[in-house]
């Protein structure tokens, strides 16, 4: 006997290529099963409505973007050559894999549903948490002054900079992306030295 599928996965899957391709509009019980190839009434089996299986989408890539993350800057590298890994993660895997359009359709989905609202906060202020823990430690380790205000501040910065970057190239538009990138990475060589260093 072979293997059998996993149905929820596979309704996962379709799922986020419909927020990939058509967005979140096209998430409907009908157009959810037909994508997995499944009968609409497995879509209820597996998920109590629409809104769990977004939950679950949102999981499932929150849980990829903050691996990336986290190995993004894990190590004692400097900070700036940390930056880098998240950049180029930002620029290649997250494009590539479509999280950016994934993560804006169901932001704009959250303002008006509790269950993923509730979820979105805590991924937030994780990867905040992650921006600002690499902050300090290499602060730490370079021993630069800054108060906790400023880590705040920084890790701030740079993950509502990268919100709105994925927001403009999800619309095709990038005057100034370079730019903003190079800049970060200047004030990042200023305050702490150069990956080099």
């Amino acid at each position: 006997m072979g293997v059998r599928p996993d149905r929820k996965k596979q309704l996962v899957d379709a799922a986020e290529r419909l927020l990939i391709t058509e967005g979140a509009a096209a998430v409907t019980t009908r157009r959810l099963a037909a994508e997995a190839g499944l009968n609409q009434a497995l879509v209820h089996y597996h998920f109590g409505s629409m809104a769990d299986v977004l939950v679950a989408v949102l999981d499932r890539v929150g849980d990829q973007y903050a691996a990336g993350v986290a190995a993004a800057f894990a190590g004692e590298e400097p900070l700036v050559a940390r930056w880098r890994r998240h950049r180029d993660l930002l620029i290649g895997d997250a494009r590539a894999r479509g999280w950016p359009k994934i993560w804006l359709e169901l932001c704009t989905l959250a303002l008006n549903q509790p269950a993923l609202r509730e979820r979105l906060a805590p991924r937030l202020d994780a990867l905040r948490s992650t921006f600002a823990d690499a902050v300090r430690g290499e602060a730490a380790r370079r021993d630069v002054p800054l108060s906790e205000d400023e880590v705040c501040a920084v890790a701030t910065l740079w993950g509502t900079a990268v919100e709105g970057l994925f927001v403009e190239q999800l619309l095709g538009y990038e005057r100034g992306h370079r730019e903003l990138l190079a800049f970060l990475e200047a004030r990042l060589t200023t305050v702490f030295g150069d990956a080099g260093d």
